[in-house]
């Protein structure tokens, strides 16, 4: 979108910008300095939003001020993403009194919303949007490597300061925030490469916000924003680093760990697995007050299944996890609360055994099995070319609670579709054209330790199906 020739106004910029020398003549098509590129008043009226289109420069940063003009109001302002998830916030001040998102950089080229409300009262605002010149900014910027540091200065009240971060799917990462100034209090949030908000970040150590052992399941370029709250100023470090891992998983022996509460972290140790082998993962607590839970990764970064049912001194148990695919996955444990030893178990099940999961055919019948603990992953694995459309009904059979669910994976591990309580509690997939040839994977689960015995048509909905065999 063309950015408007500049023009004068009389509503007075609120925080100084910058000033020309004396007797300088200043050229506006350059990036010499903020340039009004917007001004307009809004009516606005408590916990009512006015959503007005942005348009948003990777390169240019702006500034977004708003004045109470008439009433008694106090003002809000806000910056999402088309998805709605809020990228910036400003709502310092109380009645009658300016807000001012100081500096905002934009996470990509492309069109924002800025939203105008009131957290109380009723009246009229003006509101200017300054374009900033990126030689002025003092953070930001984008890391070669995930292990790195980049240092920046928050100048202004309410600055939104973006980094962009590469990174490989199933390679877990940390970041933190470090102020250098005393006072200064930080915070950050962390989006995907489709602009989905995925963490949000304050106040872990002291005012400074980590995050730890985060595991990606998308590659591709991230990003950070970083913001400082209230009108603290000041410098600070951003910094990324790998996640170590606790190391290799023991496999049929107890064996006790440490949990660290504060600052809270997980430990996720790596376990080698084989399709259509599986596991049991039991945790339990050996000092008082920890909350336990246990997750269970693949290779390509996608989190297969979640045990936590209990709670402070409470047991968890994954009862059966199938591998989708050949690789090494990850255990995660995680203490909610207190921190301490714990214990687990990891127990290898094969498939022969308990005959569940495994190699299918689509179109070729009803599979049958029962859920019969909390925490289970079935893995149905089926092979298909790309174009092929299929269809997927999952449903529990006999009266029982069972709550299901599905994912369905691509042969280079990509999670295509999640569906849960489509039919009542039951997933149902009308049909979904696949993107390649391979091996897909569909891993079934089952929702709060419900339990109970269930049906799965995997059907070829442009094939006449194949009737099921009385066996």
């Amino acid at each position: 979108m063309p950015i408007p020739t500049p023009t004068l106004t009389p509503w007075p910029t609120l925080v100084p910008m910058g000033t020309a020398a004396p007797h300088v003549q200043i050229d506006m098509s350059q990036d010499t300095g903020p340039q009004l590129i917007d001004k307009f008043r809004v009516q606005v009226v408590s916990e009512v939003l006015s959503i007005f289109p942005l348009g948003g420069d990777v390169e240019h940063p702006v500034r977004v001020e708003v004045i109470v003009l008439s009433g008694e109001v106090d003002p809000v302002i806000y910056i999402n993403n088309v998805a709605g998830d809020q990228l910036a916030y400003a709502n310092r001040g109380g009645e009658n009194e300016p807000e001012i998102i100081g500096q905002f950089q934009f996470p990509s080229t492309g069109y924002y919303e800025l939203g105008i409300g009131a957290a109380s009262g009723q009246g009229e605002v003006g509101v200017s949007i300054y374009r900033l010149d990126p030689a002025l900014l003092e953070g930001g910027g984008e890391f070669t490597s995930i292990n790195e540091e980049i240092s920046g200065t928050m100048s202004q009240p309410a600055s939104f300061h973006t980094f962009r971060l590469p990174v490989e799917r199933g390679q877990r990462f940390d970041i933190s925030a470090v102020a250098l100034t005393e006072g200064l209090d930080l915070l950050f949030e962390l989006y995907g490469p489709d602009g989905e908000l995925l963490e949000a970040r304050d106040d872990n150590i002291d005012k400074d916000p980590y995050l730890w052992n985060f595991m990606p399941n998308q590659s591709g370029s991230h990003t950070v924003v970083l913001s400082n709250f209230d009108e603290h100023l000041g410098d600070y470090v951003l910094g990324v680093s790998p996640s170590n891992a606790g190391g290799e998983a023991v496999v049929g022996t107890r064996t006790q760990i440490e949990l660290s509460a504060e600052p809270r972290r997980s430990v996720w140790l790596t376990l080698a697995g084989s399709a259509p082998d599986g596991v049991l993962v039991d945790a339990r607590p050996v000092s008082s007050g920890m909350d336990l839970t246990i997750a269970v990764y693949d290779q390509y970064g996608n989190r297969l299944v979640l045990a936590d049912l209990g709670g402070n001194d409470d047991r968890e148990v994954l009862s059966f996890v199938q591998f989708p695919f050949d690789g090494v996955y990850q255990v995660e444990f995680l203490t909610k609360s207190a921190g301490g030893q714990m214990e687990y178990y990891i127990r290898p099940i094969r498939q022969v055994d308990i005959e569940l999961g495994g190699q299918i055919v689509p179109g070729r019948g009803v599979e049958k099995g029962e859920l019969t603990g909390a925490g289970m992953a079935l893995a149905y694995l089926f092979d298909a070319q790309a174009g092929d459309l299929i269809g997927v009904d999952a449903h529990t059979t006999g009266g029982f609670s069972l709550d299901l669910g599905f994912d369905l994976y691509s042969p280079d591990g990509y999670l295509l579709v999640t569906k849960d309580d489509d039919v009542g509690k039951d997933p149902i997939l009308d049909r979904i054209e696949l993107p390649q040839s391979g091996r897909y994977a569909l891993v079934l689960w089952n929702y709060g330790g419900t339990t109970g015995p269930f049906e799965l048509f995997v059907t070829k909905p442009d094939v006449p199906a194949t009737p099921p065999s009385d066996d």
